[in-house]
Formats: structure tokens, sequence, C-alpha cells
């Protein structure tokens, strides 16, 4: 094979591989930093292209297509497979669309070439003008419905995952065999035909997708509706008892300030202090919390703390949540109402005897929400290898598994220690 040729080929390649390396980059959540993992695809490309060029210039470029799928596409499987923070099957259906994107523009640009009567850079031109054309769809279009749609759905990605892998099957089967695509333009009529059913059925996927979750959306906001409603009548009861409570201490009060005066007039300060503390506390009972601005959350803290106060359980909270927040009202309850509950359940199962008390700090920061809960408890826990929580209670767990689906939802950070018999969970959630 002569130099020139050899070296026009290898472009084309290289130019490709980097492109659609680049577009899987674009729709791919990393569970690593994206640094890191833009170096480690960079060192595949080098490796990948060292070994296509080596292929190229010994065998030439019909042969590199045939083996193409062993130098290149699987391992890039494997890669993306320990990159991606997607399950298997998300990511291999953002990897295989990205490949019959590829033998299209490949394509596209070969025979947008010869109707220009162009060459070898009127070629590498249409391929950059199709992949930036698509780099710019993605970004703009379909990047965030894709990964929402990866974030909050997930079943139905087994099955659809092999659509393209299937369409890539037939494409490659066209494009290579028996001889490759431009020596049998006659082929050309079925690849369109393809594409377009490809396009269809992907479209159909789409909007099955957009309205499963905007079904999904739905139905939770009806549930938040319902657990509003229920916090609502929960808070509202409370605080009726509460104004009955002040109403009955009003009434009594001049019986109180009247024993007062009794203990101070016979020559006991001292009675008449613990006298005054106890109605003091009786009051403080009485008192309206005021944690944060965040209706929502106050409301939920609010809540909890009086329950923890009927069992003996002290919760010292520390918030700094606006009024207006990022994440939504019903990731919110989640989070809280589930941490809160297990906290409670832990301390309970402690001795009256011991020390049962909950820490709750949580700060907003400008694209960030952390949240940090700790509580007494047995110091007995067991975690699963994903790290999370294990339950042997009977129902228990759902809770734990609810709050690791929020903060994935955000690609945020969830971790548990265990120190001192003081179990903390720490979140951090990504706007």
């Amino acid at each position: 094979m002569m130099s020139g040729t050899f070296c026009q080929s290898f472009l084309r390649a290289s130019l490709s591989l980097l492109c659609t390396i680049g577009l899987i980059f674009v729709m791919t959540e990393f569970r690593y930093s994206r640094r890191k993992c833009f170096l480690i695809i960079f060192f595949f490309f080098v490796a990948a292209m060292t070994i296509n060029g080596i292929i190229l210039y010994a065998a030439g470029l019909d042969v590199l297509f045939r083996y193409f799928l062993f130098t290149t596409t699987l391992p890039c499987v494997i890669l993306l497979a320990v990159l991606a923070k997607d399950d298997i099957f998300k990511a291999q259906f953002n990897f295989w669309t990205q490949i019959n994107l590829f033998f299209a523009i490949v394509i596209l640009s070969y025979y947008g070439t010869q109707a220009l009567g162009g060459g070898f850079y009127t070629e590498l031109l249409l391929r950059l003008l199709l992949y930036g054309g698509v780099f710019l769809l993605y970004t703009r279009y379909l990047r965030k419905p894709f990964r929402l749609f990866a974030k909050s759905l997930e079943t139905g990605w087994i099955l659809i995952s092999f659509v393209p892998a299937l369409f890539c099957t037939v494409i490659i089967s066209l494009v290579l065999f028996p001889t490759i695509f431009y020596e049998r333009p006659q082929v050309l009529p079925t690849l369109g035909l393809v594409y377009l059913t490809m396009f269809g059925v992907y479209a159909v996927i789409f909007i099955t997708f957009q309205r499963s979750y905007e079904l999904t959306s739905a139905r939770r906001e009806a549930e938040f509706l319902g657990l509003q409603i229920n916090l609502q009548k929960r808070q509202f009861d409370t605080q009726q008892q509460k104004m009955e409570v002040i109403r009955m201490y009003r009434h009594d009060m001049r019986h109180h300030i009247g024993i007062i005066i009794a203990f101070l007039q016979d020559g006991h300060p001292e009675k008449a202090e613990a006298y005054s503390r106890q109605i003091q506390s009786m009051i403080d009972e009485t008192s309206y919390y005021q944690f944060c601005e965040n209706y929502l959350v106050n409301t939920l803290v609010s809540l909890y703390t009086d329950l923890a106060m009927t069992k003996g359980i002290t919760i010292c909270s520390d918030l700094s949540i606006p009024r207006e927040l990022f994440v939504e009202d019903t990731d919110l309850c989640v989070i809280f109402s589930n941490a809160l509950e297990n906290a409670l359940n832990a301390c309970s199962k402690l001795p009256a005897s011991d020390e049962r008390s909950i820490d709750l700090i949580c700060r907003k920061y400008p694209d960030k929400l952390v949240i940090e809960i700790s509580n007494s408890f047995n110091g007995q826990a067991e975690f699963n290898e994903e790290g999370l929580p294990v339950s042997h209670d009977e129902h228990h767990g759902i809770g734990t598994q609810s709050i690791a689906f929020i903060v994935k939802k955000y690609s945020g950070i969830l971790h548990y220690k265990t120190e001192n018999r003081l179990f903390t969970l720490q979140i951090l959630l990504n706007h």
C-alpha cells in the first residue's frame, strides 16, 4: 500500500473513532471525574489507533473493517462498562447507537464526496460537518432527555439495549460483507431502508419513554400531594393541641403565679424557682419550631422533633435551607422522612437509660446540598456490597433504597459510616 493512501485511510479512521468516542462521552454519565475518564479514554484511543494503524498498513482497509470489532469495538464496550455510572444496558444502548451513527456518517461522507466530485479533504470535511451536526443535536436537544430517562426509568432497558445492537448487526452485514459497501452500490437502498426503520424505532422508544416518565412523574406527584395533605393535617392537629394547651395554661396562669408568690412569702425561693422551671418547660413544649426557611423541610423536622420528644429522644437540628431549592419537594420528602424515620427507629431500640439523640445538619451551597444525620444506635450494623445498610426486619430497607435512588438522580454522593455507637448518613446532591 502506498504511503499516501495509508495516511489518508489512517486519518479517516482516526477522525471517525475520535468523534464517535466523543459522542459516547457526551451522552454518558461517568462514575469517576470527567477529567480522569477523559485521560483513560484518550490513552485507549491512542492504543486502539496504534493497533488499527498496524493492521491498516499491513493488510488494508477491508481487513481493518473486519477486525475492527476485536481491535476497538469490544474493548470499548468493556471500557464503557467499567467507567459508566449507568448500568450496563443503558451504557450499551448509548454505545451501539453511536456505532450505527458512525457507519451512517462514513457512508454519507463517501457518497457525498462522490456527488461533489471532491477528494480526500472533501470527505474529511464532510465527516467533520456531519459529526459536528450530530454533536450539536446531542448537546442541545437529546442529552438532557436521555439523561433524565436514564436516571428516572429503571425498567425496560434490557430489551431496549438490544435494539441498536440488532440494527448494528444488520448494518455491518450490509456494509462489510461480502465486500465493502462502496464496491456494491446496489446495497444503498437497503441500507437507507434499514436506517429509516431504525430512526422510526428510536422515535417510538423516545415517545414511549416520555409517556412512561410523565406517568411516573404524575404518580409521584399524586403520592406527594397525598403526603403533603397528610403532613398538613398532622401539622394542623399538632398546632391545635398546642393551642389547646396554651389556652389551658393561660386560664391556669393566675393559679401558677399564686403558688409561686406563696412559695416566696413562705421563704422557699428554691421551690418557687423549681416550680417556675417546670412551668417554663411545659410552655416550651407548645413552641412553634422554625428550623429553616424551607416550608417542607421545616414541617418534616418539626413533626419528627415532636415525635422524638414523646419517646424521650433528643433531636438537635442545624439547618440552612432556603425557601427555593433545586431539589424537588418530592425528593426532599423522600430523603428527610426516610432518614429521620430510620434514625428514630434506631434510637427507639436503645434502653431509656442510654443516650438517645439525633443530630441533623444541612447546608445549601450554590450548586450543592449537603445533608448529615447522625444518631445513637446499638453498635450493630451490616452493609451490602453497595455500602447500603441492611435490615432484616420485614418491610424495612425500602427507605434506604429510595434515598439511594434520589441521590443517584442528582449525581450525588451517599455515604454511611459507624463510629463509637454513632450511625451517620452523609448525602451530597448536585445541581
